[in-house]
């Protein structure tokens, strides 16, 4: 059974409406036109956040990485504290990327 769902932001409701199933009995499909199949997460926004701000990120990252050279010995603890972090909120992110998108 696959179940195909169509954007239309000009409807009024947000509900679906199915009547009938089309095809065969081996494999039957549904076209489902509706205003509640439209997506309602939009991770471009994030991407666009990133490139808005990218000028912050740069010199933080720069300062974080001189801090990093002139006291490396003593802050590698806290450094790779914030490594370990930061990729598993990547990994997660990519992961939910990936799943929802």
């Amino acid at each position: 059974m696959n179940i195909n769902m169509y954007c239309d932001d000009t409807q009024a409701f947000d509900y679906y409406d199915v009547s009938v199933a089309l095809g065969d009995a081996c494999s039957p499909y549904v076209d489902v036109v509706s205003k509640a199949a439209c997506a309602r997460l939009d991770v471009s926004e994030l991407w666009g956040y990133l490139g808005e701000y990218s000028d912050y990120f740069g010199a933080f990252l720069i300062i974080a990485g001189t801090l990093l050279t002139i006291w490396g010995r003593k802050l590698i603890k806290p450094s790779v504290c914030i490594a370990g972090f930061l990729s598993t909120i990547l990994l997660a992110g990519l992961i939910f990327y990936g799943v929802y998108l």
